[in-house]
C-alpha cells in the first residue's frame, strides 16, 4: 500500500501537531502544491534497467514510493509518546488508526493522542554551594524556569545550558553544564513536581574539586602566533620574531608576514586581566574569522604558574 496521508490529532495548547509530524517514522512522499507527488512521478516513468542512463537519472531526481509499514507506524507512536513525556504529559496515550483503500492500494495513519492531565512544577529551587556563582544565577533577568510551569524536560536542559553559560562568561573557565543535575520528587499526591538543580552529588562532599569548579579565572598572558600556510608546516626550521601590540604578544615569520599587528589585535576581544568568558571566546572566533585572509582560527588556554590563564 501506497502511505498516502498521515495525520497526527491532537488539541493540546503546549503542543505544535505539525511539530510532531517531524518526529514520524514514515510520511508520505513529497507532493507540490499539497497534492502532486511529482518527484514519485519522476521515479515511477524509469524502467528497471538501471544500465540507460535516463533510467538512472529519473531514479536519481525522483523518490521512491513510500509503502506503508506497520513497524515503522508503532515507533512513531513510540515517538510521539516521548515527546509527550519530555513535555510533561506523563500519563499521554498515543493510538494509531490504519485507513487501507483496497482498490488504489492507498493507505492513510491517523495518530490521535489524549493528553491526560500533565505534571506542573510545584516549586523550582537553585542550590549552588558558592554564594558568588548563586548571586550571578539570580542575577538573570529572565529565568527559563518558574514555579507553575510544564514539566518540560528539554526546558530543564535549556535551564542547565543557561546556567553554565552564565558562570562560564563570568570567570569560572572549570564549569561544565555537565556537573549540574536536576533533583526531582514526584511523589506527591497531585500532578505536581518539585525540582531542585545542583551539583552531581560525587562532587558536593569534595571540597579540593568545588575549589577547583568555583575558581575564577582571569587571563594573563595573549600569545598570538600568525602564519601562513606554507610556514606551519615548517615552524621550527624558521627564525621566527616577537612584537608586542596593546598588551598582546605576536610571534610572526618577519619574511613571510601574514598580518598585520592591528588587523589582528582589533578582533580580538580576550584581553588581558580580564575574567574568562565563553562569549569573549565566540565573538574572537567570529572576528578573526570574519577576515578575508584567515584560514582557520583556533584558540587554547592553559593554566600558568599563577593559577590563571594564559
Amino acid at each position: 500500500y501506497l502511505l498516502k496521508n498521515v495525520k497526527v490529532k491532537a488539541s493540546i495548547p503546549d503542543v505544535n501537531n505539525e511539530e510532531l509530524k517531524s518526529y514520524l517514522r514514515q510520511t508520505p512522499n513529497n507532493t507540490i502544491l499539497g497534492f502532486w507527488p511529482l518527484k514519485l512521478g519522476f521515479y515511477n516513468a524509469s524502467e528497471e534497467d538501471t544500465t540507460k542512463w535516463s533510467n538512472r537519472w529519473l531514479r536519481r531526481i525522483g523518490e521512491p514510493p513510500v509503502i506503508y509499514d506497520s513497524l515503522k507506524t508503532s515507533y512513531s507512536c513510540n515517538e510521539i509518546q516521548k515527546v509527550m513525556f519530555n513535555k510533561g504529559y506523563l500519563n499521554a496515550i498515543v493510538t494509531s488508526k490504519t485507513t487501507k483503500n483496497e482498490k488504489k492500494r492507498h493507505a492513510k495513519v491517523t495518530y490521535t493522542i489524549k493528553e491526560n492531565q500533565p505534571y506542573r512544577l510545584r516549586n523550582y529551587f537553585i542550590t549552588i554551594p558558592d554564594s558568588t556563582a548563586l548571586k550571578a544565577i539570580n542575577r538573570r533577568e529572565k529565568p527559563l524556569i518558574k514555579s507553575g510551569d510544564l514539566f518540560d524536560i528539554d526546558r530543564l536542559n535549556e535551564e542547565r545550558e543557561q546556567v553554565a553559560r552564565i558562570l562560564r562568561n563570568q570567570g569560572f573557565f572549570n564549569f561544565r553544564k555537565e556537573l549540574l543535575f536536576f533533583y526531582v520528587d514526584s511523589a506527591l499526591s497531585t500532578n505536581e513536581i518539585d525540582a531542585e538543580l545542583s551539583i552531581q552529588p560525587q562532587f558536593l562532599d569534595n571540597d579540593s574539586a568545588l575549589q577547583i569548579i568555583f575558581t575564577k579565572k582571569k587571563i594573563e598572558n595573549i600569545t598570538i602566533l600568525a602564519l601562513k600556510d606554507n610556514d606551519i608546516s615548517n615552524v621550527s626550521k624558521i627564525d621566527l620574531d616577537t612584537i608586542y601590540k596593546d598588551n598582546f604578544k605576536i610571534i610572526y615569520n618577519p619574511k613571510n608576514k601574514a598580518f598585520r599587528p592591528k588587523a589582528i589585535t582589533n578582533k580580538v576581544s580576550i584581553l588581558p586581566n580580564s575574567y574568562y568568558s565563553d562569549f569573549a571566546v565566540e565573538r574572537t572566533y567570529s572576528h578573526l574569522n570574519s577576515l578575508s585572509a584567515a584560514k582557520y582560527v583556533n584558540i587554547t588556554f592553559s593554566e600558568n604558574s599563577n593559577n590563571n590563564l594564559d
